[in-house]
């Protein structure tokens, strides 16, 4: 009862959400995204007209929204990014807050529809290849109920994510101990890596103290733990460079840092680092690209708590030197100011810790649906299933919003 409570409200609020949805769907395949959004936006409009069409007043917004889409689209425009009820009340606001409410205090997880609505009604309309991932779920699994849709959803999510923050890296599970931990990808050329970290080592030292580096620097923290731990890691290896280099030329422009021959030196040792490993490795250099398209903002005081949360709920499930990486990589997130950009600048690039957290935790999300993973999962003590899927769902979440794959 509760279920068909939920569809009814939802189908009113989002005037037969499903049918809209159908119609993106199909539009999806057959055009382009932005033709899939409009398809939408149109069904949405045109379902709330005919449901209200007793009440004139909502009428006449349904249809003043329609026909400034309709001349939007006349224009050439996109409407994909428009409100859904630009420049008219939305007739359908109380149904809405009605059916939120209901789907909210609903056993099942509603999350991804209220999402996914909310994100239509502001102009913020999810990606297009996770939308059509959705819609492309098998008729006989829809016949199974919320439960189970929603489960395959959450899926769906946790692997767009991991698409759009991708590391080489596998996550593996310990046979025996049932403890998660990360295989890096091996060094096409471990004789260069080497020499390339040795170079960069030897910039360090150089740079030290009369320059105001000094050991205790974030920067050297991260230098010195690469060439103590990750140094047979290529991609930990470019993105740590990455990282360096970045930090240090920012703290050179906000004069923090003298631009000194051997500052420079040093930052250039990373950059040329960090480009041959990804000449030797193309798959690094594809990763680098993808993540360099995903901004960022900055964490609120409430996400850092959602953030913390998480990861203690999923490190008992790590092995020691992985669960090191997450704290490692949560502190640097912490202290990196990701910030807002100045007025009229383009985003910031997401720093690649938050990449890394995001990636690692999407494919801890994927792990934990799987029945033999599971198995293996079991053999750690410390596994509670329901706690780290609620918490690695939520941190999904989190990083949509970071990430602004949702707005």
């Amino acid at each position: 009862a509760s279920y068909a409570a939920s569809a009814s409200y939802a189908a009113s609020a989002s005037a037969s959400a499903s049918d809209a949805a159908s119609a993106s769907y199909a539009a999806s395949d057959a055009a382009s995204a932005s033709d899939a959004a409009s398809a939408s936006y149109a069904a949405s409009a045109s379902y709330a007209a005919s449901a209200s069409a007793s009440d004139a007043a909502s009428a006449a917004d349904a249809w003043a929204s329609l026909r400034a889409d309709c001349a939007a689209l006349d224009a050439g425009g996109a409407i994909a990014h428009l409100p859904l009820w630009e420049g008219a009340q939305n007739p359908l606001a109380q149904f809405w807050q009605d059916a939120q409410a209901l789907m909210v205090a609903d056993p099942e997880d509603w999350s991804f529809w209220i999402k996914w609505y909310e994100a239509a009604l502001a102009g913020r309309p999810f990606p297009c290849a996770l939308l059509v991932k959705i819609a492309r779920i098998k008729p006989e699994d829809w016949k199974q109920g919320p439960a189970h849709v929603n489960g395959l959803i959450a899926g769906i999510e946790a692997g767009y994510l991991r698409d759009v923050t991708p590391l080489s890296e596998k996550l593996c599970i310990e046979s025996d101990s049932g403890e998660v931990f990360a295989e890096p990808i091996e060094a096409k050329r471990p004789d260069l890596l080497t020499v390339h970290l040795q170079r960069i080592k030897d910039a360090l030292d150089r740079a030290l103290n009369a320059n105001g580096l000094t050991e205790e620097s974030l920067e050297s923290s991260i230098l010195r733990d690469l060439f103590s731990k990750y140094h047979s890691d290529p991609e930990r290896v470019e993105m740590d460079l990455v990282e360096v280099a970045g930090s240090l030329r920012s703290q050179i422009a906000s004069e923090w840092l003298p631009d000194t021959p051997v500052i420079l030196s040093l930052i250039n040792s990373c950059r040329q680092g960090a480009l041959d490993i990804r000449a030797m490795n193309p798959e690094i250099a594809e990763n680098r690209a993808i993540r360099a398209r995903q901004a960022a903002r900055e964490l609120t005081p409430e996400e850092k708590t959602t953030l913390e949360d998480g990861l203690e709920a999923i490190k008992p499930i790590l092995r020691a030197d992985l669960r090191e990486q997450f704290e490692g990589d949560f502190r640097r997130l912490l202290n990196d100011a990701i910030g807002p950009p100045p007025d009229g600048a383009p985003p910031l690039p997401a720093p690649d810790p938050a990449m890394r957290i995001a990636n690692r935790v999407a494919k801890v999300s994927l792990m934990v649906r799987l029945e033999d993973a599971v198995k293996k999962l079991k053999k750690n003590p410390l596994y509670e299933a329901s706690e780290v899927l609620v918490h690695v769902s939520g941190l999904v979440a989190l990083f949509y919003t970071v990430f602004s794959i949702i707005g």
